[in-house]
């Protein structure tokens, strides 16, 4: 059907095998055509994976963009490694890839969804024995570098206990290769804690970046109208009980 009205009086024969009545027409209308709520974001929402680099002199990320190929649970340049532009920048669940020049550095950028203040933990690893390491960096759009560390063949904590943060501001965790992309896979998988003062006691998030890892957004999950009263028809007793 086209309207409402007869997009419930085909459920009722569906699912019940009967017309529906005046009053249950006029329900059901009246709940497909109210307004929906917007989905709530999740989590995972806050975070994107790219590239880019790190500018010394503003000391700030520039040129950041996606990476646009996800693959075998890790987004990369494409299909192939190493990819042709991209080489073997790519970022998986818990580390990555930085490529071969400044401007491909591996890039996790957390937004934040409101103000707070924000608790970082994290350990930057490069696990190889060969290689230069790695350089890693927490870069805020709103106020810089935040910190800087080096890992060769070995671990460095990263922590940062309190940054103020407002809404929309991105904070970066930037990995390049220092001078040699050669046996440069790390981990660098943060948590962020962010606080927030309101009426009453404070409201605690926590983002972690390997449960929140995803690959390309896929179709909604969320019911339409028409299915969601579906549903309800499904569970009422006349249809449960049916002898």
């Amino acid at each position: 059907g086209t309207d409402a009205a007869t997009r419930v009086q085909t459920l009722y024969r569906f699912i019940f095998a009967r017309p529906a009545e005046a009053e249950e027409v006029a329900t059901g209308t009246a709940y497909l055509s109210s307004p929906q709520p917007p989905a709530e974001p999740t989590l995972a929402d806050d975070w994107q994976y790219g590239f880019g680099a790190y500018d010394e002199t503003p000391r700030t990320t520039i040129g950041f963009a996606p990476l646009p190929h996800f693959q075998e649970g890790m987004w990369r340049g494409g299909p192939q490694l190493p990819d042709p532009t991209f080489g073997w920048t790519m970022l998986t669940a818990d580390g990555g890839h930085p490529g071969g020049n400044a401007k491909l550095s591996a890039i996790r950028r957390w937004t934040a969804p409101h103000a707070g203040v924000i608790r970082i933990a994290a350990t930057l690893a490069h696990p190889a024995e060969q290689g230069d390491g790695v350089r890693g960096r927490v870069v805020s759009s709103r106020t810089g570098e935040l910190g800087s560390w080096i890992a060769h063949h070995g671990q460095v904590e990263t922590k940062l206990e309190r940054v103020e943060v407002a809404k929309g501001e991105t904070i970066d965790f930037v990995v390049d290769c220092r001078t040699n992309e050669s046996f440069d896979s790390f981990s660098w998988p943060p948590t962020i804690t962010m606080t927030t003062a309101g009426e009453g006691a404070d409201a605690i998030r926590q983002w972690t970046a390997t449960s929140d890892f995803r690959g390309p957004a896929g179709a909604s999950a969320t019911l339409t109208p028409l299915e969601q009263y579906a549903q309800a028809l499904l569970l009422t007793n006349e249809f449960v009980f049916v002898d």
